[in-house]
């Protein structure tokens, strides 16, 4: 694995992380688990997110497949990125510490952590 990140957003026209950070609000869009990974060899290979709560319960999880670079080839790099919509979304309600599992063919190759505080200011009283 070449690189990783949590991100507020990921670049589309480099495929890279935009705002790297482990620290979230309930007001951004949404947190980006990105990965930059090298060498990548024949056949295809599967790529998972595990999204866990606070409460290590399962929030999502989806992967995608990175396509055969061919016999005897390989993808010098190959960008992979998964997401959550925070705002207006049930993240926004579950702050507190939260975990990302990846898993490439089935063997977890990395865990993310990152935070999703309410930042909202608590109102004062006027007088």
């Amino acid at each position: 694995m070449g690189d990783s990140a949590t991100a507020l957003g990921v670049d589309s026209q480099t495929y890279l992380p935009l705002h790297r950070t482990q620290s979230f609000s309930v007001d951004d869009a949404s947190v980006y688990s990105w990965l930059k990974l090298v060498d990548v060899t024949s056949p295809t290979h599967n790529v998972t997110w595990i999204w866990l709560t606070p409460q290590k319960h399962v929030y999502y999880n989806t992967s995608v497949i990175i396509p055969d670079p061919g016999k005897g080839r390989s993808w010098s790099e190959y960008y992979v990125w998964s997401r959550i919509d925070v705002r207006g979304y049930t993240p926004s309600q579950l702050t507190g510490f939260w975990t990302v599992e990846i898993l490439i063919d089935d063997a977890k190759v990395l865990v993310q952590s990152f935070s999703i505080k309410d930042d909202t200011p608590l109102s004062q009283p006027v007088y």
